[in-house]
């Protein structure tokens, strides 16, 4: 730290405008000494001086934001240990140096990524509390919203897991189409949150309008398993064909082209492709009929209530 001291009085005296060096950027343990050297502006009182740094790759990227956040953190080892230095030195009065990131968009979408990030596990809790209630509450059941919880949930692994593989993995870039073309810097980091969200929305809207019509069937006096086939006979097309106009409507947003509307396009189709072709008439039937007459506990036929 002498000598970083000893650059910083430098630096005040002799402030020449010069480009930070590359080994700066990859290492930011580095990147004081680098700067300290080349302050693009030093303030007339010799007090303060700023530097413009400019990294080698997109700083929204998730190599990018693995940089930031990096260099906040050796900024901030470096201002406690001037400051324990500078208290060692003189007590009150001791030379102590304090970096701040002082601006810069890049900085603040990384602040804005971390507090969406660190807040959206708790958003999953919340939405699949209100979700077991308000499907409890509708269908009085216990058992049928914990069923509806984990069918939504392979639906949304399913999608997640095919959007990595085609814009991180690059499976579908045989197709030579600009859309399905693997995207270097990885998925946009707003999309997880946004196609959370939707996905999750027509998926719980699909399974309520599948499983009222089996429900009245089965408060009739049908049995579970026979239910479950005329319900699905019933409504399956009716979803099928609600699926494919989604689909259709989400799938405008594969022609433009903004990559960030490209893979929400693509999570979005594919989230209704996979909800209403596979989970909705297959899974969902499966694991209801395996529960049998508990997938509606504590509900009761029609006849049963009377009794």
């Amino acid at each position: 730290w002498t000598v970083a001291a000893a650059a910083l009085a430098a630096a005040r005296s002799y402030g020449c405008p010069a480009q930070v060096s590359q080994c700066a950027l990859v290492c930011p343990e580095s990147l004081c000494l680098a700067v300290l050297a080349n302050a693009t502006l030093v303030a007339g009182d010799g007090g303060a001086m700023a530097v413009a740094v400019t990294p080698p790759v997109d700083p929204l990227t998730a190599q990018g934001m693995r940089w930031l956040r990096k260099t906040r953190q050796t900024l901030l080892r470096l201002n406690a240990a001037s400051a324990a230095a500078g208290a060692a030195a003189g007590g009150g009065g001791g030379f102590a140096v304090e970096w701040v990131i002082a601006g810069g968009t890049d900085m603040m979408v990384v602040d804005l990524v971390d507090a969406v990030y660190s807040q959206f596990p708790f958003m999953v809790a919340a939405m699949s509390v209100a979700i077991y209630i308000v499907l409890a509450a509708f269908f009085r059941s216990l058992v049928l919203p914990l069923r509806a919880l984990a069918s939504m949930a392979v639906m949304l692994t399913c999608t997640y897991g095919a959007g990595c593989a085609v814009f991180i993995g690059g499976a579908a870039s045989w197709t030579g189409l600009p859309a399905f073309a693997a995207k270097p810097a990885g998925i946009h980091w707003v999309l997880p949150v946004l196609a959370f969200s939707i996905t999750l929305g027509l998926g719980l809207d699909y399974d309520i309008f599948l499983m009222t019509g089996v429900r009245r069937l089965w408060r009739q006096g049908w049995s579970p398993g026979a239910a479950l086939a005329l319900g699905v006979e019933r409504s399956g097309p009716i979803i099928s064909w609600a699926g494919c106009i989604m689909a259709l409507a989400f799938g405008g947003l594969l022609m433009s082209r903004v990559p960030l509307l490209n893979e929400m396009g693509f999570f979005l189709v594919f989230g209704v492709v996979v909800d209403t072709a596979l989970v909705r008439p297959l899974l969902v039937p499966a694991m209801a009929g395996l529960c049998g007459d508990a997938h509606w506990w504590p509900a009761v036929r029609a006849g049963e209530e009377e009794e």
